[in-house]
């Protein structure tokens, strides 16, 4: 990990080096060609906000490109910007309903704008596809737990914790 961000590191100098004072310049001069490149290496040295809107200016110009959504979605979470990663996941739910973590992230979002009754939907779909995703039981108890409802609330936990430690022991038996 420490290499990959000393080549982001170096990616970034070598833009600054290059004389462009903006990142929506480089965005203009590279016609997309390296920006995403750029908006990775952004995230990986720290520059999340910059990173946000280097990815913002790639979506605006290729939309279809689900990769960019993904990471919008991720880079928004980890901003704190919620209603946008919400706005992001539910592009890429709609684009592949079947994805259990995508369907989650979304989840978790929604719980963190507080639209727990919709997350609350989004869990218990999640865990009726798969029942032993720890994470769906999490998010259920923290949005039962919001609402008030504790006794849903410790079930989903119980949940929680016992396909967490059933994983756990599993790869304690897989690296014996």
């Amino acid at each position: 990990m420490k290499s990959i961000r000393l080549i982001f590191s170096l990616v970034l100098h070598v833009v600054v080096a290059q004389g462009q004072n903006s990142y929506l310049e480089i965005i203009e001069k590279s016609k997309g060609e390296n920006s995403y490149v750029l908006a990775k290496a952004l995230n990986a040295v720290g520059r999340t906000s910059d990173s946000y809107t280097v990815l913002r200016s790639l979506y605006a110009a290729d939309s279809s490109n689900l990769d960019i959504v993904y990471d919008l979605g991720r880079v928004a979470s980890s901003l704190g910007y919620f209603n946008d990663a919400c706005e992001w996941y539910s592009i890429l739910v709609e684009a592949d309903s079947s994805n259990l973590m995508l369907k989650g992230r979304l989840a978790e979002s929604l719980f963190r704008i507080e639209d727990y009754d919709l997350s609350i939907k989004l869990c218990e779909s999640i865990i009726e596809q798969d029942s032993t995703i720890a994470g769906a039981y999490t998010t259920l108890g923290n949005c039962y737990l919001a609402l008030g409802n504790k006794q849903e609330a410790s079930i989903a936990y119980y949940n929680a914790t016992n396909w967490s430690l059933a994983m756990l022991n599993l790869r304690c038996v897989i690296l014996r």
